[in-house]
């Protein structure tokens, strides 16, 4: 039992972290993952597609690398968890737009930079209703189309 308790003391001078909050033992499961598929097919470029038996939740892995790129944008993943992540050789993409706008927010201070994502955010907003609008359009179209089309056929 002394050698349980001399190892724990030994963690303990290290700062060693015994539980680890849910969202930072969900990003490491996730890192593991990636780390299997690696091993596995080669490459840390996740192809959904792959699947196996208990091998992995592909989808799952793309999906979280995509948003360490936003992460990374944002400044906001830590310089550990990048260079864990240089380690698996991944290329991180970054969305242009969260490139753009985080150089935009360096040179503001904080009042400005709420400001400026309040008004990011209507943008974004606005953008997403046009487009779901012009999808709708579309849509109307090709069931218009297909009504004249099928009249076509009867008249015939």
């Amino acid at each position: 039992m002394r050698a349980v308790s001399c190892g724990n003391h030994r963690l303990n001078s290290l700062q060693f972290e015994w539980e680890l909050p849910d969202q930072e033992a969900r990003w490491h499961h996730l890192y593991h993952q990636l780390r299997r598929y690696r091993l596995l097919y080669g490459s840390s470029e996740v192809d959904t597609s792959k699947s196996g038996s208990g091998q992995g939740d592909w989808p799952a892995v793309a999906r979280w690398l995509n948003k360490q790129g936003r992460l990374l944008a944002k400044q906001k993943l830590s310089g550990q968890k990048v260079a864990m992540l240089q380690l698996l050789e991944v290329t991180l993409r970054l969305p242009k737009r969260l490139v753009h706008r985080t150089a935009q927010l360096q040179a503001l201070n904080g009042p400005e930079r709420r400001k400026l994502r309040k008004k990011w955010k209507q943008l974004d907003a606005a953008a997403a209703e046009q487009e779901q609008q012009q999808r709708r359009q579309e849509h109307n179209h090709s069931v218009h189309q297909e009504q004249q089309e099928a009249e076509r056929h009867e008249k015939q």
